[in-house]
């Protein structure tokens, strides 16, 4: 008796000691990388943060800089402010420009005296021509160079603001100063652009600290300046509150982009963590004490009937049931291991049909999707079009009607492949009414497929990111789709001449989809839509496959044949 109690007390000092010293090390490096690490995450998403910022706004600075110089001295310009000659067509430069970048703009055209001639924001108000005039002096003094000042909070006729400005003096092809441009920046595309960083605060300004766009308006002094208090370590104070600021000049220009990280969210992440963790060590210690002891009454010879049951169970071997008469704990722990058997036979029954529902509703809500700015772009585009081109402006809003109406079906999960290759026409229509000449497309499909049914919009998203991404390194773009039938699958392919994609970027994507990560950064959120409806539609589908083709890009994916609706 006393050998077997001995036996016991052994095995619970073994399991004690070998269960809590990995434990009481690994709780406590855990520990001091968190407290190192803290600060460095902190400094990382500001300088991430203000990097990231200053690349998109160098781009936007260069863009404008370059327009407003083209613009200055084009013949068409210097015709309209001359002979009140071609406004269409600078309306059609401007649009064409503005609707490329990440920052929209309103811009301004005044002859020599300062009447105001061409407006792309509706009537202008006291306010705003004040400041216009306001850049005349500017302009003077460096009559050949692009003049940039900060527009403070200017109103326009749709409530929009706009914070930032460029001007220049037009001259003819004598020299002489015949007019002014201006470009005046809304500030929603400023917010737009700071507010997708994860750091607390992003603050930018000019040279002089006046601010152009900030994420949290506490930041705003006196005189709209950003003049925060800082104490001994240079962090930023507000309140009771400390930040850690990294302030970034944006490349040739006057902007600079300052991003503010709490340093005191990471304390107290750290400070609850350390509670968390004792509590849990606490818990932990209790609960290894009484598994330990659990543990020496088990050593029985019942154990290895418990042995064998486990290793069926390892094998998956679902109903393999103890029968354990000992009159004892064993006895005990032999009902207890039955019911646990019939607890997990029903949790995998249950979670089977949850798993089926979670499916179902995955492609419901990956059906849903839809860009809404694509229906912003085409309103704008139909917008000028009722101007230039009546006619084929209520084309073009007969044929987004038609979209919408289709896109917004849910009533149908499957649709004929002749309906969802109809809108995809409707779709690339409207486009062109925004590209012109810049767009060519054809769509190959035979009428024998027509008839044959696919899941709704699964192809629409991959003209969407060949429209995207093909313009950032061509001009002008031409999308080939071609569905075709191979044996008992349809094959759907979709070609650009786009330019393609890096290696790495490419290699970076195939990785993701192999991964079904949703995190992608190189690609929108449809591809990866598309990718998942797939997978999650037909067992055993590869999902999209991509590839550089000659000089641009190609997206493809196969289907099986469904001559019916599912």
């Amino acid at each position: 008796m006393n050998k077997r109690l001995s036996f016991k007390h052994t095995i619970r000092k073994f399991f004690m000691i070998n269960a809590l010293i990995p434990l009481t090390i690994l709780v406590g490096l855990f520990l001091v990388f968190s407290i190192i690490n803290a600060k460095q995450v902190v400094v990382r998403q500001a300088e991430i943060a203000s990097d990231h910022i200053s690349e998109k706004l160098e781009k936007t600075n260069e863009a404008y800089s370059q327009e407003i110089r083209r613009m200055s001295h084009n013949l068409q310009v210097m015709d309209f402010v001359l002979n009140r000659r071609g406004k269409h067509k600078i309306y059609e430069f401007f649009y064409d420009f503005n609707n490329r970048q990440a920052i929209r703009s309103n811009m301004f055209i005044l002859d020599k005296e300062g009447t105001l001639l061409l407006s792309t924001a509706g009537e202008t108000d006291t306010v705003r021509e004040s400041i216009i005039q306001d850049m005349y002096t500017r302009i003077e003094k460096n009559p050949n160079v692009v003049t940039i000042s900060e527009a403070n909070s200017v109103v326009n006729y749709n409530g929009k603001l706009t914070v930032y400005m460029y001007g220049r003096q037009i001259t003819s092809n004598e020299g002489e100063r015949i007019g002014y441009i201006f470009y005046m920046l809304h500030e929603e595309d400023f917010l737009h652009m700071i507010f997708d960083e994860t750091t607390n605060m992003v603050v930018i300004t000019d040279e002089y600290d006046t601010i152009i766009a900030t994420s949290n308006n506490s930041t705003r002094g006196f005189l709209n300046k950003f003049r925060p208090s800082l104490n001994s370590r240079g962090d930023v104070v507000y309140g009771e509150n400390v930040f850690y600021m990294d302030r970034v000049k944006v490349p040739n220009s006057n902007i600079y982009v300052i991003a503010l990280n709490s340093l005191q969210v990471q304390t107290r992440t750290i400070t609850w963590l350390i509670i968390f963790l004792l509590f849990v060590s606490a818990f932990i210690m209790i609960l290894l004490r009484h598994l330990s002891i659990r543990l020496s009454r088990r050593i029985t010879v019942s154990i290895d009937q418990i042995i064998h049951a486990i290793h069926q169970f390892q094998l998956g071997n679902m109903n393999y049931y103890l029968s354990i008469k000992s009159q004892d704990e064993f006895e005990l722990v032999s009902d207890q291991y039955n019911l646990m058997l019939d607890r997990i036979n029903y949790l995998i029954t249950q979670n089977s049909e949850l798993a089926e529902r979670r499916r179902i509703s995955e492609v419901k809500q990956l059906e849903s999707q839809f860009n809404p700015h694509f229906i912003f772009n085409v309103l704008e585009t139909i917008r000028y079009a009722i101007v230039i081109n009546p006619s084929e402006a209520e084309k073009s809003v007969l044929a987004l009607s038609r979209l919408l109406r289709y896109s917004v079906d849910n009533h149908t999960p499957h649709v004929k492949l002749g309906e969802d290759v109809a809108y995809l026409e409707d779709f690339l229509a409207l486009h062109k009414l925004r590209f012109g000449n810049r767009l060519d497309y054809a769509i190959n499909l035979s009428d024998e497929l027509k008839d044959m049914y696919v899941p709704k919009l699964l192809i629409q998203p991959l003209l969407e990111n060949a429209i995207k991404h093909g313009y950032k390194k061509s001009n002008s773009l031409s999308i080939h789709v071609d569905i075709s039938r191979v044996g008992e699958s349809l094959i759907v392919k979709v070609l650009d001449n786009g330019g393609g994609m890096e290696q790495e970027q490419l290699k970076s994507i195939k990785k993701a989809l192999s991964d079904n990560t949703p995190a992608l950064t190189n690609m929108g959120v449809g591809l990866y839509n598309v990718h998942r409806r797939l997978i999650l539609l037909y067992e055993g589908n590869k999902g999209l496959r991509i590839s550089n083709v000659d000089d641009g890009l190609m997206v493809q994916f196969s289907i099986p044949i469904e001559e019916d609706v599912m």
